[in-house]
């Protein structure tokens, strides 16, 4: 378990660029919106065409870095509650 851990953490820091938001299409083409929230308020920024494919780009390591960073916690938990099940167990042996 502890080389997947490490995988996970090593993947994470590999993300260079990150962005929360999406992006939805104008009806003028020349132009995106890029929503966010931001202290609980929704966040519209214009983008012009040129600049959304490197947005893209950072929206997408920004919704890998949650999946991965999830999974993280799925596996630090289940090794927490491991560790803790071989602790009870030799308690128990113990008595």
């Amino acid at each position: 378990m502890r080389k997947r851990i490490d995988l996970l953490l090593e993947q994470i820091s590999q993300i260079k660029k990150m962005e929360r938001g999406k992006i939805c299409a104008m009806s003028c083409k020349k132009y995106f919106n890029h929503q966010t929230w931001l202290a609980g308020k929704n966040v519209v920024k214009y983008v012009p065409a040129s600049r959304v494919a490197e947005l893209q780009e950072a929206i997408d390591g920004y919704n890998l870095c949650q999946k991965l960073i999830e999974q993280y916690i799925d596996k630090v938990v289940q090794r927490t509650r491991e560790q803790m099940e071989r602790k009870n167990e030799t308690r128990q042996r113990r008595k």
